[in-house]
């Protein structure tokens, strides 16, 4: 008896969500979080920006308390947890206008100095969080900043379902706290 509700709770916890998706999921999300960025958000992304190599963990707090994106516990639950610690991200995830930058933070900002050194003409940085998930793994939740080298911060946080073509951006919220009036 004590063993079967052992089973029991183990098989509970191996199936949440937390513990269900793997790096290559998230891969998955950040993948189409930064298609859908550059094909129809930020069309002027195209011409090239740069991405770090893994996710910040920086994201976290202030997307997952944002009152506007509703009836995603077990997401904010989840996201809080994998941005803890950052993700290293596959190269292929990223589109071909992306020049993956190692480049370090300086609290919330990045010491642009340093960035216009390495990467001259560098205007734009894209930040991508670890996307928390929900729904058995089928609902993802993730957040997106572009950040300008003298410019404010564009914030995004969307909502990504699982279809059978891969993840696809149901709702968005432009800047964070603003629901954008169609994902499509």
């Amino acid at each position: 008896m004590v063993r079967r509700a052992l089973l029991v709770m183990l098989s509970a916890l191996c199936s949440s969500a937390m513990f269900a998706q793997s790096p290559a999921d998230e891969a998955a999300v950040i993948s189409a979080t930064l298609h859908r960025l550059v094909t129809v958000r930020r069309p002027d992304l195209r011409a090239g920006f740069l991405v770090a190599p893994t996710t910040t963990g920086d994201l976290a707090a202030e997307a997952s308390d944002n009152p506007s994106v509703k009836g995603l516990d077990e997401a904010w639950s989840d996201y809080r947890a994998r941005n803890r610690a950052p993700l290293p991200i596959p190269s292929r995830v990223f589109p071909r206008s992306a020049k993956v930058a190692h480049i370090n933070r300086q609290g919330s900002s990045y010491d642009w100095v340093e960035v216009v050194r390495q990467f001259p003409g560098a205007a734009l940085i894209v930040d991508v969080s670890r996307p928390g998930f929900q729904d058995g793994g089928n609902t993802a939740v993730v957040r997106c900043d572009v950040i300008a080298v003298n410019g404010p911060v564009t914030q995004m946080v969307s909502v990504f379902e699982q279809t059978t073509n891969g993840w696809l951006e149901s709702e968005s919220y432009f800047p964070v706290g603003k629901k954008s009036a169609s994902p499509n």
